[in-house]
């Protein structure tokens, strides 16, 4: 749609048409560490999937709004952008000069369906870990170009009898770019590293060995370099920071519902023929139900655990009831805890048993759901 404004300048005012369009269309991406014009960029977003997407976007926000969540599943979905590979040259012209760029890339936006909290947990270790400045596999492999650029830049500076030959240079770049993952690159700044990396080692326009021009070009890589680097930091933070934002969601789910547990049990403790047994049973069933509301319980596997035990401490088993429990756990569940008995026609004597039960099946599932989490946060 831009390209077209721009090529179908008849207005007096197109200049500050086409400047308002692009930058309604194109987000800047920027990192301040390094000068800005090694930095600045401009992007813009396309939907992965046009569903998803704007299903997503239209979900409440889990204290963050790159996370949602829907109800009453309590299904997660993080935001994440993928690099398609793709640059648009802007037209000359254009009110691209005033907005002191040319070029765009066009990246990709998701929004993954994730089934449970702690399945969203190791899906932000997993891409945080990934990014790690030390060991992870993508900083790794940037790191891997940066002592190759430090050795050819070496052996470039050697006498001309005793350096090797660029063929036998180029040989060895190559098997570190591959090793790296280079060869299959989308990323504009990888393929861009990996390219300047072979140019640096082959020979000049007068096809001559030219050490000298081979350095200059593996010293301007480190830009780019510095950059994904930078870049890599900023993933590795948001999804750490993300991972925080899951975690203490989780926590404060699963305190609402250890705590209706430990109240059952302090419950069982006292004598069938305790006057403040019956009173206390009435307390701990409403407040317990506030206490686990669907405004409380949000993410999966939580909303499950608690609509089961509303419905068993609370349900009268009318329709109503058991179709608003399908919503959360699925018919076939639902028509389980259906065959059960009313919390309302159990006898007085089997009342403190149904809230056991209730209480067991929540520490078993919490218990459960412990499994499941990344390995350091189990530990």
């Amino acid at each position: 749609m831009v390209a077209m404004s721009i090529e179908n300048n008849s207005g007096g005012n197109f200049e500050q048409r086409t400047f308002n369009a692009i930058e309604r269309s194109v987000i800047l991406r920027t990192h301040t560490d390094i000068p800005e014009q090694m930095e600045r960029e401009r992007a813009i977003i396309i939907p992965g999937d046009g569903i998803s997407d704007q299903e997503a976007r239209g979900l409440p926000e889990l204290s963050d709004y790159r996370i949602r969540y829907n109800k009453p599943q309590g299904e997660l979905f993080i935001s994440r952008f993928r690099d398609t590979g793709v640059r648009l040259d802007l037209p000359e012209g254009s009110g691209t000069l005033q907005l002191g760029f040319d070029k765009v890339k066009v990246v990709e936006g998701k929004w993954p369906r994730i089934p449970s909290v702690e399945t969203a947990l190791r899906y932000c270790d997993h891409i945080a870990d990934s990014y790690d400045r030390t060991h992870g596999i993508q900083t790794t492999s940037i790191l891997a170009v940066n002592r190759l650029i430090h050795d050819l830049s070496n052996e470039l500076q050697a006498p001309s009898g005793e350096r090797l030959s660029l063929g036998e240079l180029e040989q060895r770049a190559m098997q570190v770019l591959v090793r790296a993952g280079y060869d299959r690159a989308i990323s504009a700044d990888k393929l861009y590293m990996a390219q300047e990396v072979l140019k640096a080692v082959g020979k000049d326009s007068m096809q001559r060995e030219n050490p000298s021009r081979s350095r200059v070009i593996l010293a301007n890589i480190r830009p780019r370099l510095t950059k994904v680097l930078l870049a890599n930091e900023n993933k590795r933070n948001k999804y750490r920071y993300l991972g925080g934002v899951l975690y203490r969601e989780r926590e404060s789910e699963r305190f609402a519902l250890s705590q209706l547990s430990g109240q059952i049990k302090d419950l069982s403790t006292m004598g069938r023929r305790d006057h403040q047994r019956n009173l206390s049973e009435s307390s701990v069933r409403k407040s317990a139900v506030g206490a686990i509301s669907p405004v409380v319980m949000k993410v999966a596997p939580y909303v499950q655990v608690a609509a089961e035990a509303r419905f068993l401490m609370n349900s009268r088993k009318t329709e109503e009831e058991v179709a608003r429990l399908a919503g959360y756990v699925g018919y076939e569940r639902a028509l389980e805890l259906f065959d059960l008995p009313s919390y309302y026609d159990l006898r007085s004597h089997e009342r403190p048993q149904r809230l056991l039960e209730v209480a067991e099946s929540i520490d078993q599932e919490l218990e459960y759901a412990d499994t499941k989490l990344p390995l350091q946060k189990a530990a």
